[in-house]
């Protein structure tokens, strides 16, 4: 007797199976889909969605979007499926091809489709460039931007990935589209002006950094970002009077910054090295009395600075020079001795030492000085040539003929 069971699931096999066979189209004879097969393709493509046959409905849309191009159901679907399948450039070609011809009817589900892509790709290059794994995360990123090219997040992120790469220009050009898209970021700007200064951009930079502090004024490490980008600027300006204007812009930027953050020691480092610097160039090109007002404001940026870090070696030594172009030699020694108590083999501070000590008649304590800085710089020309005057004044003559016969030796060397 039949298994009147079995037979009814033999039958149902048979129909399933020919519902899948009868739905596929294939090629005409020419071996070009017709109209007719991308539609009966489309209607199986439909069939095997619903039963999770991705690549059967893959094969099917592809013939149905060849047969008919104008079709943007086929379209919209075989991109949905890229789309799952993470072929991004596929995806977008086939979105693209719907939204031309109904954007209306599947713009939202294709937008809606690209935003779960983009987030997936942009979420996985966080995580990589959290665990510095950059490549990955540019690999991402780049997706990301591939996916949706109008994110301004994307262009950031892929820009981020690209400097941590040391590919500066590249960033540059990522975090410039996403400042198009997105102007009022104003970490990007910063950024960008980074990315700017290690390109050797100053105007660039400068211009990258004002629009950051324009968005932010009350920040300081905007505005010290800003001094760094006038300084560049002034540097590689021929234009004299441009320099010195865009360096009292910088000193102005410091003067603000230190105004938000009053503690900010880099940023009263770099006052105090401005304003000592235009002290000296004025009491070279005007007058002292013109220099004066420089020399007084770099004295205090520099106490802060020293206040603020101690054991700032570099700033004691400005600090010192400050003084001793105010011919405050007392306090200028008190500095500098400072400064070599931190670092024992600072030869600059100990020859400023020596060189006050001249000035104040004390050849002895001078004579010592510049012996200490040729111990420990035994090629240093000028404390051999200023221990030969010195010896020369004390009467001793043959330790005034060795210091200058090797001084002499050092520049004979230096010349060959």
């Amino acid at each position: 007797m039949r298994n009147w069971k079995n037979v009814a699931l033999g039958v149902g096999g048979v129909v399933f199976a020919l519902i899948g066979l009868m739905g596929s189209a294939g090629l005409s004879d020419e071996g070009k889909p017709t109209r007719g097969d991308a539609a009966v393709a489309l209607r199986s493509a439909r069939l095997y969605i619903q039963q999770h046959l991705w690549d059967k409905a893959q094969e099917q849309l592809q013939i149905a979007v060849k047969g008919d191009p104008s079709s943007a159901e086929a379209h919209f679907l075989l991109g949905s499926i890229y789309a799952d399948r993470d072929s991004v450039e596929q995806m977008n070609r086939h979105f693209d091809l719907a939204m031309k011809l109904k954007a209306k009817k599947y713009g939202k589900d294709i937008q809606a489709r690209r935003d779960r892509v983009w987030t997936q790709h942009y979420n996985s290059g966080v995580r990589a460039i959290q665990k510095e794994r950059l490549e990955d995360a540019l690999k991402e990123f780049s997706l990301a931007v591939q996916v949706d090219s109008t994110r301004a997040d994307g262009y950031k992120s892929l820009g981020l990935a690209y400097l941590r790469l040391d590919r500066t220009e590249q960033g540059i050009e990522a975090y410039e589209k996403a400042l198009a898209m997105d102007p009022r970021d104003k970490n990007a700007h910063v950024n960008l002006g980074i990315a700017y200064h290690n390109a050797g951009r100053p105007e660039k930079e400068v211009g990258a950094f004002e629009a950051a502090a324009r968005l932010d004024p009350k920040s300081a490490d905007v505005m010290s970002k800003l001094v760094m980008g006038y300084e560049s600027l002034a540097a590689a300006t021929e234009d004299s009077a441009r320099a010195a204007a865009l360096y009292d812009s910088a000193m102005s930027a410091c003067e603000r910054a230190l105004a938000l953050d009053p503690k900010n020691a880099k940023v009263a480092v770099t006052a105090g090295r401005l304003h000592l610097n235009r002290a000296i160039h004025l009491a070279t090109t005007a007058t002292r009395e013109d220099a004066m007002p420089f020399y007084e404001k770099a004295e205090g940026y520099l106490k802060t600075a020293v206040e603020l870090n101690p054991k700032d070696g570099p700033s004691m030594f400005n600090l010192g020079l400050c003084y001793s172009h105010q011919e405050k030699f007392d306090e200028a020694v008190g500095v500098f001795r400072k400064a070599v108590a931190l670092d024992p083999k600072d030869v600059d501070s100990w020859a400023q030492i020596g060189l006050i000590q001249v000035r104040q008649k004390d050849l002895d304590g001078a004579i010592e000085t510049f012996r200490e800085v040729t111990a420990i710089q035994p090629d240093h020309v000028r404390a051999w040539e200023l221990l030969a005057s010195l010896y020369a004044q004390k009467d001793m003559v043959k330790k005034a003929r060795e210091a200058d016969a090797t001084a002499q030796a050092l520049k004979d060397q230096a010349e060959n």
